[in-house]
C-alpha cells in the first residue's frame, strides 16, 4: 500500500511538472494527432471496409477535433475541473471518516483544499496558458503533500 502512494504521489508531481512545461501546446498536438488518426480510420473504413456511415462520421469528427482544438482545450478544462472537485470531495469524506492523527490529517486536508482549489481554478479559466501552470504548480504540491504522507505512514 505504502509503494502504490509513493508511486501515484511521484507520478502527480511529473504530470504536474510537465503541465508547467507544456502548458496547452501539449494537449493541443494530443488532439490534433487524434483527429488526424480518426481521419486515417474514416479513410480506412471507407477503401477497405466500404462503410461509408462510420467512414464519413469518423473523418468528420476528426476534422472537427483538428479545427476546434482550442474549444476542446476549454470544455477538457471544464471536465478536469469537474473530476478535481469530485475527487477532492470524495477525498475530504475519506479524510473525516479516518482517524488520522494530527499531523497527517492537517497534511490530507490541506491536499484536500488544494485539490478542490484546483477544480475551481479549471472554471475560471481566463487564460488557458496560466491557468496550466497554475494547475501545475497545484498538482505538484499535491503530489508534494501526498510523497510526504505516504513516508509519515
Amino acid at each position: 500500500m505504502k509503494t502504490d502512494k509513493l508511486i501515484s504521489a511521484i507520478i502527480t508531481i511529473v504530470l504536474g511538472v510537465l503541465l508547467c512545461i507544456f502548458k496547452q501546446t501539449m494537449l493541443q498536438i494530443m488532439i490534433t494527432v487524434m483527429g488526424a488518426l480518426v481521419i486515417v480510420l474514416g479513410i480506412l473504413d471507407i477503401v477497405k471496409k466500404k462503410d461509408y456511415v462510420m467512414g464519413i462520421i469518423k473523418i468528420a469528427f476528426g476534422v472537427v477535433a483538428i479545427v476546434f482544438a482550442w474549444v476542446l482545450v476549454k470544455v477538457a478544462f471544464i471536465i478536469l475541473g469537474v473530476i478535481l472537485i469530485v475527487y477532492g470531495v470524495l477525498q475530504l469524506v475519506n479524510t473525516l471518516k479516518a482517524k488520522l492523527p494530527v499531523l497527517p490529517l492537517v497534511i490530507s486536508l490541506v491536499n484536500v483544499g488544494i485539490i478542490i482549489a484546483a477544480g475551481i481554478c479549471c472554471f475560471f479559466a481566463e487564460a488557458v496558458g496560466v491557468m496550466f501552470i497554475v494547475v501545475g504548480i497545484i498538482v505538484i504540491v499535491d503530489g508534494v503533500l501526498s510523497l510526504v504522507e505516504s513516508i509519515l505512514k
